[in-house]
């Protein structure tokens, strides 16, 4: 089993797709990091530190005075949303400390998002395409272990994108380490920090191989990776429709909500959802474990012919 699914994260590796998302997820993150060297003030860590304390100082007198004699009869809640806008914040300066934000991408634009979804997509073409050209029945007359077979390519699928992922977030954190010694800060790196970083890297890339394992097993299920992605998409908006309900006792079990408590290691948003990371770890786990058993199902009946 361990060679067979060797080739199988060697072929994956060597596909068009594969090297085409990564080529263009190096490029978009080398250029990122060139827009954020060009946005960013060069300043000392305490230089910064001083500038969001000063900040927050008039911040919160703004909110107890207010800027002009109107704005005292605001709501003190209105108040504060105006005064975060209207106080003038100090001069952009990236902080390489905030990498592990980045490669979250909750508060902040990153890549936790993009990579899941290129994830689904790559394993679910994977295995789509196994059924599209009818390479999986060439397979089976040289392994008929139909149980084998299947589980050797859905795993493979996880574990390509997981070391994927490492690779890609490495590079981001590369790239973005050059631009902050540039024309940021690279002070506050402490090894609690750079800790923090690589457990957040390896949450996204354990996302990243569940939807990719989630993706291959729809394609199994659909035979196809159009009828994956379909399947996929479907879910999709039944989430989004889900989200605009804001009915916690539903949020609390929907995939993405769960991902994001995952990646973020818990934090406000899982005790917003009253989910622990092993609670929302245990979700996404068993729902990619019921669809792989599905796919190992439905393949061991399914006629190829």
């Amino acid at each position: 089993m361990r060679r067979l699914i060797g080739v199988e994260v060697r072929r994956l590796a060597s596909r068009p797709l594969s090297r085409g998302l990564l080529v263009a997820a190096a490029v978009v993150a080398l250029g990122a990091a060139i827009v954020v060297a060009v946005l960013s003030h060069p300043a000392t860590q305490a230089a910064v530190e001083r500038s969001e304390l000063e900040y927050e100082r008039t911040v919160e007198q703004c909110i107890r005075s207010g800027f002009r004699p109107p704005f005292a009869l605001y709501p003190k809640d209105a108040r504060a949303e105006f005064c975060e806008e209207a106080v003038p914040k100090a001069d952009f300066t990236f902080q390489l400390t905030l990498l592990d934000d980045v490669l979250e991408g909750v508060d902040v634009p990153g890549t936790s998002f993009p990579l899941t979804m290129a994830a689904g997509v790559l394993g679910a073409s994977f295995l789509g395409a196994e059924f599209t050209r009818r390479t999986m029945t060439v397979t089976l007359t040289w392994i008929p272990d139909r149980v084998r077979v299947i589980v050797s390519k859905v795993v493979s699928a996880g574990v390509a994108v997981f070391v994927m992922a490492l690779v890609l977030q490495l590079f981001v954190g590369l790239v973005l380490a050059a631009a902050a010694g540039l024309r940021g800060t690279t002070g506050g790196m402490s090894a609690e920090v750079i800790a923090d970083t690589f457990g957040a890297g390896a949450r996204v890339a354990a996302v990243a191989s569940l939807a990719a394992m989630a993706g291959a097993s729809l394609a199994v299920i659909a035979g196809s990776t159009a009828g994956a992605l379909g399947i996929g998409l479907l879910y999709a908006l039944v989430e989004t429709l889900i989200k605009g309900l804001e009915d916690v006792a539903w949020l609390r079990w929907l995939l993405g909500e769960n991902a994001v408590v995952f990646v973020v290691g818990g934090g406000e948003r899982g005790a917003a959802l009253g989910r622990s990371v092993l609670d929302s770890t245990v979700i996404l786990v068993v729902s990619t474990a019921a669809l792989f058993g599905a796919a190992v199902a439905l393949f061991s009946r399914r006629d190829l012919a």
